[in-house]
């Protein structure tokens, strides 16, 4: 009852009556009723419907905050509260008061026994291996004796102490759950606010590498360090470790917060809602990442520095310099390398804001929510703000749309209506920005489209179904109906998609086109297909794929140009669930890159997001996204991460000459009136093929001949190919569905209708598959492997026009081929490749050792010669031909087959005599293959 009491109780109306409050950010301040005070420091969060006051310290929910306006109890503040919305409350009985008396005696006594540990803790730290350890890192005895470090040689320490305390207080404090490596040669250090210790920090005493050298108390509060002892009217400087927090104090700044990292959680930022001025200083670390240098403490600090501003508080950045030689140093390094005190606060003195902060390391400045004015918010980055009126996010092909108004140094320098969404207005809005060099517009390009991001993050958090409109199947009529089951009955079912799509302007590309309606076919499976196209920029991979979403029922379809990290994870549960999702670039989706991945292998996708109950301890609610999904995606890339690769079908589109003659030539017919005639009749194409897939039935698919089946075992990713082809096999069926018979079989006490798979499906599906799973065992890619072949070409023909080459012996014509030079301008003078596309698809023969480099580097001219003569083809799929696994049905008929060996004979069989069916693929097969598929 309770519960509900809160859950309906407006906690910005009940505050609000008792205070004046401001919108700052997505939060609420006010002035504290609760204490006198000038400058607002009581927070309220609708969102976790909380209130918390800096300054005197109260907080928690609804009911917390009646009880101390009304000097009454919980209970009693919770009949109030009942009596305010109309719904009766009974008081506690005794059985829930004694629960609550005893839920609060238990955190006293959790935070007594951790309180022991760390004195206890703190009596071992003299002549210990730890006390050496902390000497080591300059810290002194009096500023370990004002922290209350300790020392832990094993953890019989925290067991004898344990044995005073009840079972339910052991559980609650934690001390066991973290594991023995918490308690065993580690340094000891109390976190809490005064005497009452919340939680223990551990860290590991050892100078050498340690596996877990921080260490924190499974399932307890992480407050930040210091944070009670703080001024927060004075400049609170942050850093990220607890020694460095410590050696800060040595160094004569004792207003100075530990925050344990730089990853600084919400309830941390929370704390620091009410500090009038934060000096961040983190780490100052270069590492070297892919070849890329990066400095992640500085970005870091960037990154928080924002997260306070979004917040109302100023945050500046300490600039730690780094000593000559060396790739890191932080507070603790200052303090070794005898820095005073006097140094270190002109250190301090020196802060900067991020912006000058940023420009100085070469850093981009994160943006971040400023303020939320009435329809629109202010976004800050730095010395740029973004003022967005009108805000309208569409999803999908809308994209995000607003009014924006963008000043510098606080004077407005451009103000349009503009769609964040598309690149070309992007540019066009930091063109029209005034007095700005071409540098500075390519940096508000860049926030821009991080506004987008922002933008589409917030209009999902503040609605779940913000941009998001379920469309309902278009109704269908009788004549419609039999229209659509007419095609799905027909022989060259697969064919006439071929040829749909040849009329809907997606010229040759026979077998990707298909192999592509197979996958968006495949989102009504329990096992959806996923496919990534690869090829150069304008072959046409998003054409393909946009027209083979066209034929997807709109209620089934999520085409998408770009994906933001967490949109997945914030989507509605069902959003994604038996639908076509398309990201139509590559780099599109790299933010949301794990949550596809692992939507894609678990079919699901489960968040974990950490709240506050009513007492305010932290309690956790999971937010499910449910699959599993069919998709589809585009890349110029050569190479994708290996997790995403082996997961999807890698489908190669046609880059020869001859494939972009037929493209023009099409080009040029459809401006004639047959090419208009031709598209007229699109609308028809794309009606008949929704209703179609509307009319398919997910149906259990079995294959009866499956154990006949064999897929090359020789990489580990087998058994995820041979899973996609199987699946393939499945989808292929499906679509023929209405030309087979439909069986029941009994699971348990449930009947399940099913259908098999014939010769027919396997055939068809060996066809459009076989050269996917030979370029998985290939160790070139496609592209690569064409090159090659050019190369060679181009090599022989050198020779060829040398004088007695058709008289010299074989050997002889070897050598001659082996000993010829050739530079990348030749090969892309013979192979018509542009040149950044020609390094890429060089890097893997060189890398195979199948060019030799002669000379090349930096500053000089790549020259290479062949390094052998070995055949360019690529290895043979592995898999059986129809025709292979007709014999195998045969043999295994013969040899007293098992009844699934039957039933697949039987299916072969159906139709025609079983010898003909056994070594020729059915009608349809036979037209596909003709098509050269």
């Amino acid at each position: 009852m309770i519960g509900k009491l809160v859950a309906q109780a407006d906690i910005v109306e009940i505050v609000g009556q008792k205070t004046e409050l401001r919108r700052r950010g997505r939060e609420l301040v006010g002035l504290c009723p609760f204490h006198v005070e000038r400058q607002a420091s009581l927070t309220v969060s609708p969102e976790k419907k909380l209130w918390h006051c800096f300054g005197c310290g109260r907080g928690g929910g609804v009911l917390h905050f009646i009880a101390e306006c009304e000097s009454c109890t919980m209970g009693e503040a919770a009949r109030l509260l009942g009596e305010r919305l109309g719904i009766p409350l009974s008081p506690l009985n005794a059985a829930e008061h004694k629960a609550w008396v005893e839920a609060q005696e238990r955190d006293r006594a959790t935070t007594d026994l951790l309180a022991r540990i760390c004195a206890a803790a703190a009596e071992k730290l003299p002549d210990s291996p730890g006390l050496d350890y902390l000497r080591g890192r300059g810290l002194s005895a009096d500023a370990l004796t004002a922290f209350g470090v300790g020392y832990s040689p094993d953890d019989a320490l925290v067991r004898e102490i344990a044995r005073t305390a009840p079972d339910a207080v052991v559980e609650a404090s934690g001390i066991f759950s973290t594991g023995r490596s918490m308690w065993c040669q580690r340094i000891i250090v109390p976190l809490g606010h005064g005497e009452r210790v919340i939680s223990i920090y551990s860290r590991s005493a050892d100078t050498g590498p340690c596996e877990k050298p921080h260490l924190y108390l499974a399932g307890r509060p992480r407050p930040l360090f210091n944070a009670d002892r703080s001024n927060r009217h004075e400049p609170v400087l942050i850093v990220e470790g607890i020694l460095d927090a410590i050696s800060a104090w040595q160094l004569g700044y004792a207003n100075v917060i530990g925050t344990g990292g730089t990853d600084v959680s919400d309830d941390s930022l929370h704390e620091l809602r009410c500090v009038e001025r934060v000096l961040i200083c983190f780490d100052a670390e270069v590492k070297t990442v892919d070849g890329r240098a990066e400095e992640p403490g500085r970005q870091a600090a960037l990154e928080l520095s924002a997260r306070l501003g979004s917040i109302g508080v100023r945050a500046d950045v300490v600039d730690i310099p780094l000593p000559d030689g060396e790739a890191k140093c932080d507070v603790n390094d200052l303090l070794r390398a005898g820095t005073t005190p006097e140094e270190f606060r002109a250190l301090l003195d020196d802060a900067m804001p991020p912006a000058t902060f940023a420009r100085r390391h070469s850093l981009e400045s994160p943006m971040y929510l400023l303020e939320v004015i009435e329809d629109g918010y202010i976004y800050r980055e730095a010395e740029y703000e973004y003022r967005v009126d009108s805000f309208n996010f569409g999803g999908g092909e809308g994209g995000v749309k607003c009014t924006l108004s963008i000043s510098k140094d606080d004077q407005r320098i451009g103000r349009d209506k503009v769609s964040l969404s598309s690149a070309k207005e992007r540019r066009r809005c930091a063109n029209a920005c005034a007095d700005l060099t071409e540098a500075q517009r390519e940096h508000v390009q860049r926030h821009l489209l991080a506004l987008e991001d922002e933008l589409v993050k917030l209009a999902i958090d503040d609605s779940p179904d913000a941009g998001v409109e379920e469309r309902a199947a278009d109704p269908m009529t009788a004549e419609e109906r039999d229209e659509a089951l007419a095609l799905l009955r027909d022989d060259d079912f697969l064919t006439i998609v071929a040829d749909h799509l040849d009329a809907l302007g997606v010229v040759g590309e026979d077998a990707p086109k298909v192999l592509t309606y197979l996958v968006m076919t495949s989102r009504i499976t329990e096992e959806p297909l996923a496919a990534c196209f690869k090829a150069q920029s304008a072959t046409g991979k998003s054409h393909l794929l946009g027209r083979v979403a066209r034929l997807c029922p709109p209620e089934d379809l999520r085409d998408v140009t770009r994906m933001t990290a967490h949109a997945l994870y914030y989507a509605p549960a069902d959003y994604v669930k038996g639908k076509f999702v398309i990201v139509r670039e590559r780099a599109g989706g790299d933010d949301a890159d794990y949550a596809i991945r692992t939507m894609l292998s678990e079919r699901g996708l489960v968040l974990l997001v950490p709240t506050k109950d009513e007492t305010g301890a932290i309690v956790f609610a999971e937010k499910r996204v449910n699959g599993p999904m069919a998709y589809a995606e585009t890349t110029t890339k050569l190479n994708i991460n290996l997790e995403n690769e082996t997961r999807v079908l890698e489908i190669h589109l046609d880059e020869r000459s001859e494939q972009t003659e037929r493209i023009l030539a099409r080009q040029r017919a459809d401006a004639t009136l047959a090419g208009i005639r031709r598209a007229a009749h699109a609308d028809r194409i794309i009606r008949h093929h929704r209703n179609a897939q509307r009319l398919l039935r997910p149906l259990t698919v079995t294959i009866p001949y499956a154990p006949l089946l064999q897929f090359p075992a020789a990489q580990p990713r087998a058994r995820r190919d041979q899973a996609k082809f199987m699946e393939l096999i499945k989808t292929v069926a499906l679509c023929r569905q209405y030309r087979k018979e439909t069986k029941v079989a009994t699971l348990g006490d449930e009947p399940v209708e099913y259908i098999e798979a014939d010769m027919t499906d396997y055939t068809l599906a060996y066809r459009l598959s076989a050269s996917l799973f030979a370029s998985t065992l290939d160790e070139l890619n496609p592209r690569s492997r064409d090159l090659l072949g050019g190369i060679r070409n181009m090599v022989e023909e050198r020779v060829s026009q040398q004088p007695g080459w058709e008289e010299s012996p074989v050997d002889e014509q070897e050598r001659r081929i082996l000993d010829v030079q050739f530079t990348r301008r030749d090969i892309g003078s013979y192979t018509h490749v542009r040149d950044r596309t020609l390094v890429d698809r060089l890097r893997p023969l060189e890398e195979s050792g199948y060019l030799h480099v002669v000379q090349g580097g930096k500053g000089q001219q790549y020259v290479y010669k062949l390094s052998g003569l070995e055949a360019p083809d690529p290895r043979p799929s592995g898999l059986l031909t129809p025709e292979q696994l007709a014999t195998r049905i045969r043999a295994a008929r013969s040899d007293a087959p098992t009844h699934d060996e039957a039933q697949g004979e039987q299916t072969i069989t159906r139709d025609r005599d079983a010898s003909l069916a056994a070594t020729q693929p059915r009608a349809e097969a036979q037209r596909m293959l003709n098509r050269g598929l």
